[in-house]
């Protein structure tokens, strides 16, 4: 089931071209064959399960979730391993290559193509939503909002945005603009946030080759190099 797709203007148009681009091979800095890419991944993740637990989520069994902006699906599927079950759990994404490579990838879940600001779900239907670089992907500050109200509208409440994103601007990425903590909370008032900076800076990370596993726990210690935020954000209510 599809949702109302706007692919032919302003931002959403600009995100779709980008990714082309990405897909086309100008650009291989996101390589899963990256040892240092592997390495933020791994980080991402114990640093999300550390502020799920803080926030007595875990296990994720019987909890409904949503990953809107999924790419993939790997940040979703990951979460199996903390407990959630592939049936509770779905995935959108703008874009159709990447949704059908995440059926492909991840065959027990839910994937389909939206752009993140008209989702097809019903208001209150589900415990957690993921917002993975989504909004440090978008320019336009009204998408932003919309993006984030629409994620608001299907969060039942008490329920938990987790989100992941930059702390800094991309010097080599103009299709990017960081999503600052404080921005972050305008999106969601009223919400109670824990935010932890995480994420070697990139650059460094993907250019530290058979070193990566004794230097980047060595670099990431030293806070203005962590590139992103990990947070989680409570819905008001019970």
């Amino acid at each position: 089931m599809l949702s109302k797709t706007i692919w032919a203007t302003g931002d959403i148009q600009r995100i779709h071209q980008a990714y082309q681009r990405y897909a086309g091979g100008r650009d291989e800095r996101w390589s899963g064959r990256n040892a240092g890419n592997q390495r933020i991944s791994r980080a991402r993740f114990e640093d999300l399960q550390s502020l799920l637990q803080n926030e007595k989520l875990l296990p994720l069994a019987g909890k409904r979730i949503l990953d809107i902006g999924c790419a993939g699906g790997g940040v979703l599927a990951s979460l199996q391993r903390l407990g959630a079950e592939s049936g509770s759990l779905y995935g959108v994404d703008l874009r159709e290559d990447s949704i059908r490579h995440a059926r492909c990838a991840h065959p027990g879940l839910h994937f389909s193509v939206t752009d993140g600001q008209t989702l097809d779900f019903e208001d209150s239907s589900f415990d957690a939503a993921l917002l993975f670089t989504v909004f440090s992907s978008i320019l336009d500050p009204d998408l932003r909002r919309k993006v984030a109200a629409e994620a608001n509208r299907v969060l039942r409440p008490g329920g938990v945005v987790l989100c992941y994103d930059m702390r800094y601007r991309s010097i080599t990425n103009p299709d990017t603009r960081p999503c600052g903590v404080s921005a972050l909370r305008d999106l969601f008032p009223g919400y109670r946030s824990r935010v932890r900076s995480t994420t070697l800076l990139p650059p460094l990370a993907r250019n530290l080759g058979r070193l990566t596993d004794t230097l980047y726990p060595v670099l990431n210690s030293l806070p203005p190099l962590r590139s992103h935020y990990i947070a989680v954000l409570r819905k008001p209510g019970t």
